[in-house]
């Protein structure tokens, strides 16, 4: 469990993209990322290797991300429910990912988000 933790941990800070500096990810590529963090936390919930202190970690990231997706879309209510919305429509399509074996590979192409 502590290495399934290690590794979630050094995928999300290990990311070569510096996204806080660089204003011109797409807020799109952040929900992406957000739904793909909590489709990860949806996919492995049963997992018995996955104590709850990683669990919070998950959605922590995938929370993250769903900011730096708002603040890139420019940080109004209309905005904070649009990203909202597409964070839900698409996290079975990384729930899918992830059973398939192909979503940390996705997640280690995210860029990192805004501080």
């Amino acid at each position: 469990m502590k290495k399934a933790f290690l590794t979630i941990l050094f995928l999300f800070l290990s990311s070569t993209t510096m996204a806080a500096e660089n204003l011109d990810v797409s807020w799109q590529v952040f929900a992406d990322c957000a739904a793909g963090y909590v489709g990860n936390w949806k996919s492995r919930q049963a997992d018995p290797e996955r104590g709850p202190e990683m669990s919070a970690v998950i959605l922590e990231i995938a929370a993250d991300y769903e900011a730096a997706a708002l603040k890139a879309m420019g940080g109004a209510e209309a905005a904070a429910k649009t990203i909202r919305a597409y964070i839900e429509a698409n996290t079975d399509r990384f729930v899918t990912m992830d059973k398939a074996g192909e979503l940390n590979r996705f997640l280690e192409e995210c860029p990192q988000p805004y501080d």
